[in-house]
């Protein structure tokens, strides 16, 4: 049965070689993907029996599910770009990974903070006829002087490669959905109010308009400017989409590695009128219910700092929309407003609220008939 040299986490930043079946994924609702460990009399770690020590399998539903819901907002593994199968080559070059990866050790899990793609590069190799047993890991442990909600935050700078503008507006909107205000964010991370407009502003772009940005088409200062300008040309969100994607593929199409902010500027003016594109059923500006995951944040998580209470006009705005909606599920979750022009906008609803959220429902479904 798989084992680790040692109990994970007893010495800090001590490099232990972990069997490439022991580690699991961890989702942002706090579940895991991957097997149950328990220390064993020899004080290892080993896969308990039967299918809940099942290793975890990269599956296309598994790959599936991380992309939409993974605890790590690192959601790229590099498959469609080629760079996973060019770090597969220089595993299997190497005889194994060199560098080694972080991972977290929660209760019965381990779950890697960094180096999934190396993971899953292994675990590919292996398929293909490689033996490559174990992987070089610095393991930390919950309750040992950290969380899950430190462990996020030390993602915003950590590791060679820094998070793209998408995955840190992912992680602050993820703490936003915690009860946390804007200046609570900024402290923790270190970022300044126009950073933190500037990453809001990427998050309120639909996935097509962030992809420019994960595949470097364009700069997040240009994308920016970009939303300025369409303003000044009283564009709706969804036209400013449809002319930035056509004007991004029109410069590589003549050449541009990314297209600047002068050109995006110049080929709005030369369109005669706004453009136009079909998007995803899914990005439709639209009022809708999203319930909160649970297990969000972990009971061995810090609790957070209080909420931030919204304006009172979005507030009377969102629950004027919200009683309209058919039919109004009873329980705790977010209003999601998609304005135009201005992004998206979560706004927190508490339990304790929706009995009265029901009954002006009620009242008004009673006056409409």
């Amino acid at each position: 049965m798989s084992r680790a040299g040692r109990v994970a986490g007893k010495i800090s930043g001590e490099i232990i070689q972990v069997p490439i079946d022991l580690f699991s994924l961890r989702l942002i609702n706090g579940d895991f993907i991957g097997p149950k460990l328990y220390v064993g009399v020899d004080n290892k770690l080993h896969r308990v029996e039967g299918s809940e020590g099942a290793p975890l399998a990269y599956t296309p539903e598994v790959l599936s599910l991380l992309e939409k819901h993974s605890w790590n907002v690192r959601k790229d593994y590099g498959i469609e770009s080629g760079e996973l199968e060019d770090l597969k080559l220089k595993i299997r070059a190497r005889g194994g990974v060199t560098e080694p990866i972080k991972a977290i050790l929660d209760g019965n899990y381990l779950a890697p903070k960094d180096g999934h793609r190396r993971h899953l590069s292994v675990w590919q190799l292996n398929q293909e006829g490689c033996n490559i047993l174990t992987i070089p890991t610095i393991i930390t442990t919950i309750g040992h002087g950290t969380s899950w909600e430190t462990e996020e935050l030390d993602m915003w700078g950590d590791g060679k490669k820094n998070l793209n503008p998408v995955e840190k507006s992912s992680l602050i909107q993820r703490f936003i959905n915690r009860g946390y205000s804007k200046e609570q964010f900024m402290e923790a991370v270190g970022i300044t109010s126009n950073e933190y407009d500037t990453l809001m502003m990427v998050a309120g772009q639909p996935s097509n308009v962030q992809n420019l940005l994960i595949k470097g088409d364009i700069a997040v200062t240009t994308l920016r400017n970009a939303i300025a300008e369409s303003k000044r040309l009283e564009w709706t969100s969804a036209q400013f989409a449809a002319g930035i994607i056509q004007a991004v593929e029109q410069a590589k199409g003549e050449g541009y590695v990314k297209a600047s902010e002068r050109y995006i500027k110049e080929y709005f003016h030369t369109l005669k009128e706004p453009p136009s594109l079909t998007l995803p059923p899914t990005e439709v500006t639209e009022v809708i219910v999203k319930p909160q995951l649970p297990n969000e944040q972990t009971t061995s998580s810090p609790s957070p700092p209080p909420r931030a209470k919204p304006k009172t006009g979005l507030k009377v705005n969102a629950l004027k929309k919200l009683i309209d909606l058919k039919p109004l599920p009873a329980m705790e979750g977010f209003v999601e407003i998609t304005e135009e022009l201005e992004g998206h906008i979560l706004l927190p609803i508490p339990e304790d609220m929706w009995d009265e959220i029901l009954q002006l429902y009620e009242a008004r479904r009673e006056k409409k008939k």
